[in-house]
């Protein structure tokens, strides 16, 4: 994904700074541009840190994806070996 900025010689041309991190919102997270623009999000207050909240989020996301599967296999691991060391049977 890229950017691209159109700029003047007095800075910015068409985009403010909010619209720039907005638009980059959108572009990254286009499940959540569709969310606010059907109404069911407010618009944040600040579109930078709602920017930084996502990407902080997503790596929460995957974290918490990434270490499922090896908090299943421990239980699953120990599950048999209290089986195995199930001394009533």
């Amino acid at each position: 994904m890229s950017f691209h900025l159109a700029l003047s010689p007095n800075g910015l041309d068409s985009f403010t700074i909010t619209e720039l991190w907005k638009d980059m919102c959108f572009k990254c997270y286009p499940l959540a541009a569709d969310r606010y623009r059907s109404g069911l999000l407010e618009e944040p207050e600040s579109w930078r840190d709602q920017f930084f909240v996502r990407i902080r989020n997503l790596g929460k996301d995957y974290t918490e994806h990434a270490l499922r599967p090896c908090a299943t296999r421990k239980q699953n691991a120990l599950k048999s070996w209290d089986h195995v060391c199930d001394t009533s049977a």
